[in-house]
């Protein structure tokens, strides 16, 4: 049993991030329009902000919806720290710190959170395919997930468990 960890630094998980939150828009703009239900959100992806620290992540975006003016949102997850042990769970919120910030999060907030995660997901996922073609035949699974300050690490075991 071969344990192999993958750092990845918190540029390519604002990458992977940016990619999700662009859903299919070619090229990397500034901003993009979310519609549903007849309402809009304009993400403005030029501002996203995501920080990797010990056991976290933190995103920070704003957004507009209607006349809200622009609003920082702020998507927090708890990863787990290296001393947690082997773990694959984590834990999200959303922060707002003024009343049409929260009104975006109360309309958008679970779908962009949700997007948000399946970037962070697509780094777990390429990880888990790296060790897989490491391993060269062997079986590989997500032994589990944390962050230090900048990197999201990925652990996998190539082997029985």
């Amino acid at each position: 049993m071969s344990v192999v960890r993958w750092s990845s630094p918190a540029r390519e998980v604002a990458e992977r991030i940016g990619v999700r939150l662009r859903s299919g828009t070619q090229g990397t703009p500034r901003a993009v329009i979310w519609e549903r239900d007849g309402r809009r959100l304009v993400l403005h992806l030029s501002t996203l902000d995501v920080r990797l620290r010990d056991g976290w992540l933190l995103v920070d975006l704003l957004l507009q919806a209607g006349e809200t003016g622009r609003q920082r949102l702020q998507f927090v997850f708890y990863l787990g720290e290296d001393s947690d042990g082997d773990g694959a769970r984590a834990g999200g919120t959303i922060h707002t710190t003024h009343v049409d910030a929260a009104r975006i999060a109360d309309a958008w907030g679970s779908d962009l959170q949700r997007v948000v995660w399946d970037g962070v997901l697509d780094v777990v996922e390429g990880s888990v395919e790296l060790s897989g073609e490491r391993a060269r035949g062997a079986s590989v699974s997500l032994l589990g997930f944390s962050s230090t300050d900048g990197f999201l690490h990925v652990d996998t075991v190539a082997g029985d468990r």
